[in-house]
């Protein structure tokens, strides 16, 4: 059967009495007080799972079910709050299996009317194991075997505090029906009350829609899919939605079937759709959302990167502080990132509570990391515990990622005072754009912070004389380490106009540069202005993610031109890979002992390992189809090859 409903909940805007859809009549009650036998409430368990021991100190009424066979029950009572029961479920089983428990009701007589709903209260027990769960219909019986129409809602992951959600009844009414919560995940524990077949008011009110379509299509998918949401200015409960859109070239029209309700009191909803957008272009859409006699439109635009041999380089931002101990562990991290990556790695070490904080940027940082210090963050998508081998870890892995544009960044002083900077971001996209939302913010970093004599500068540190093992040569320093002995690198002076930097690309066409203009101020915290750098990150607002980034060096200060598209080049330091003729060719002639050379798929995929001696030219044969990312590590170090075949 055709799914018609959507889930809603009651909300209020400002401070207008009753603004919600009334309750007209009610058909059906069951609150749990009484238990399940008195109303005639059918159980039935089939996960036949063993719970964790858990659930053994809570207090419910009666033991959980743990054996086989259909009458076994899953559902047991459950003290809400005091003088209050509700009904619960187990779904965390030893061997990780999901719950399949149903609580169905007895036979309900159904009025021929319209703004018809199931009314019920839900919570997971636990918010960070969270439940989720469907509601099934049933005009035969209230078992299992009784429910097979598609279920009138599906919640796949039910939020940590009581909520009252709400299905229509509407493809039902004038019949005779058995509705059923029916547990069907993995979380910890499923809650259930208040369970209601009621006649909802629809009152005149406006919606009002917002596009939450994401601007860039994950890699590989080429099919658009609708994100939206949706308010209602009073309250009102929607009981169905027509989508139409239109796009570049076609036209499109259907139903939503379900929507995510908000504890904001704001439905959430996502429609895929038989749109396809080629590789590397744009595709602009409107849609309109109708409800009854409530309508709204909005539009957007969504891109589809081509595959591109951008440079990528990888930022993380690291909290540290001198006055960590542990936070020593950061210095070694980014030594190490430095040393292996020094062309894709990009540091940031913001300071907190000490002579080099930044306080703004410290605590604007925070809600990407996680809480204490050290802490870290790479690209602000992937939280990073500082340690080397976690350090290269992560950049290993995002530098297989897409790369959907290239960043370069131009500086010059602006006056002889050197106070401020004048900046030119140019960034190349691998797709067009009229409606974009691209940010950049603006780093300036200090480097080789190093105040001899001074005890403000003194570095902690918790692996002093390898007290807990090695820590990237740190270990062999007291505690603390003296300021005489330690230089700070990437150390944070300030980000403009703010985390999240400020708007910069709107439109722009495929692989022709475009241009961000700033100017920044240099503070006075800077020691040694002959050691800063600016970095440029460009920011997709809506995710947070840093999509690329770029540095300059005040020594390369100057030059304000676009320096061409950050391919890297297949030649660099003592060795060189290069593509011939579909070959790889690895260039150790530089190289007295041996080196380890290691081919990857842009996918991640390990192609090749070879130990090879240096002193000659070798032919690895084939190259993969495609980018393929090349490491040679020989005892000058490690370096980095893009080879595209």
């Amino acid at each position: 059967m055709k799914r018609n409903l959507l889930l809603l909940s009651f909300f209020l805007i400002g401070t207008a009495p009753m603004a919600f859809s009334q309750v007209l009549e009610t058909y059906y009650t069951q609150d749990f007080w009484d238990g399940f036998t008195r109303n005639e409430m059918n159980r039935e368990d089939y996960d036949y799972g063993t719970i964790v021991s858990d659930y053994y100190s809570l207090e419910v009424k009666g033991p959980f079910a743990v054996a086989s066979g259909s009458t076994s029950k899953g559902w047991v009572m459950y003290n809400r709050a005091s003088s209050d029961m509700c009904a619960v479920t187990p779904t965390k089983y030893t061997d990780g299996r999901a719950s399949d428990s149903w609580l169905a009701t007895p036979a309900i007589e159904l009025p021929d009317v319209d703004n018809l709903a199931f009314v019920w209260d839900a919570r997971s027990y636990r918010s960070e194991e969270p439940d989720g769960y469907e509601i099934c219909v049933s005009t035969t019986g209230n078992s299992k075997a009784d429910f097979t129409d598609e279920p009138i809602a599906v919640i796949d992951y039910e939020e940590g505090e009581w909520t009252t959600r709400y299905a229509s009844l509407d493809a039902y009414r004038g019949q005779t029906v058995y509705i059923a919560m029916h547990s069907n995940t993995a979380g910890f524990m499923l809650m259930a009350d208040n369970f209601e077949v009621s006649r909802l008011e629809q009152m005149a009110d406006a919606i009002t829609l917002e596009d939450l379509t994401p601007q860039i299509m994950e890699e590989g998918e080429d099919q658009l899919t609708i994100e939206g949401r949706v308010v209602t200015e009073f309250g009102s409960i929607i009981t169905s939605a027509h989508l139409s859109l239109t796009y570049d070239g076609g036209e499109y029209e259907g139903e939503i079937t379900s929507f995510a309700p908000a504890s904001d009191g704001s439905l959430t909803f996502r429609q895929a759709l038989p749109v396809t957008v080629p590789s590397g272009e744009a595709l602009a859409y409107s849609y309109t959302l109708t409800s009854g006699d409530m309508s709204d439109s909005c539009s957007g635009e969504v891109y589809n990167p081509a595959p591109s041999d951008y440079e990528r380089r990888v930022v993380i931002e690291e909290r540290t502080g001198t006055w960590c101990q542990y936070c020593i562990r950061g210095l070694a991290a980014i030594d190490a990132c430095r040393e292996r990556f020094p062309d894709n790695y990009i540091g940031i070490a913001v300071h907190n509570q000490d002579i080099m904080a930044d306080y703004y940027y410290d605590g604007a940082i925070a809600q990407f990391c996680d809480p204490g210090y050290p802490a870290a963050v790479c690209n602000r998508v992937t939280r990073v515990s500082p340690f080397p081998d976690t350090f290269i870890s992560a950049i290993q892995t995002i530098l297989f990622d897409r790369v959907v544009a290239d960043v370069n960044v131009r500086a010059e002083w602006s006056n002889v005072a050197r106070t401020q900077v004048d900046v030119n971001v140019y960034t190349n996209f691998s797709f067009d754009a009229t409606q974009a939302d691209f940010n950049v913010a603006l780093v300036l970093v200090e480097q080789d912070v190093y105040r001899p004599g001074d005890s403000n500068y003194n570095q902690r540190n918790g692996y002093a004389y390898g007290s807990r093992g090695t820590m990237g040569g740190y270990e062999a320093y007291g505690d603390p380490i003296s300021s005489e002995d330690i230089h700070y690198p990437d150390v944070a002076r300030g980000i403009y106009p703010e985390i999240g930097g400020e708007p910069a690309y709107t439109s722009f066409d495929a692989n022709t540069p475009a241009l961000y203009t700033s100017t920044i101020d240099v503070p006075s915290t800077v020691l040694e202005k002959d050691n800063i750098e600016v970095v440029a990150l460009l920011i997709n607002p809506e995710t947070n993610e840093i999509l690329n980034a770029a540095r300059v060096a005040a020594a390369d200060f100057g030059n304000m031109d676009d320096p061409g598209l950050g391919i890297a080049e297949a030649a660099a330091g003592t060795v060189s890979a290069y593509n011939a003729d579909g070959n790889l060719l690895v260039d150790l002639t530089a190289v007295e002992g041996s080196a380890e050379v290691t081919v990857f798929g842009i996918s991640g995929v390990q192609y090749m390992n070879r130990t090879l001696q240096g002193g000659a030219t070798v032919d690895l044969g084939t190259l993969p189809d495609g980018l393929s990312i090349v490491t040679v590590a020989c005892e000058d170090g490690v370096e980095t090859f893009k080879l595209m075949n």
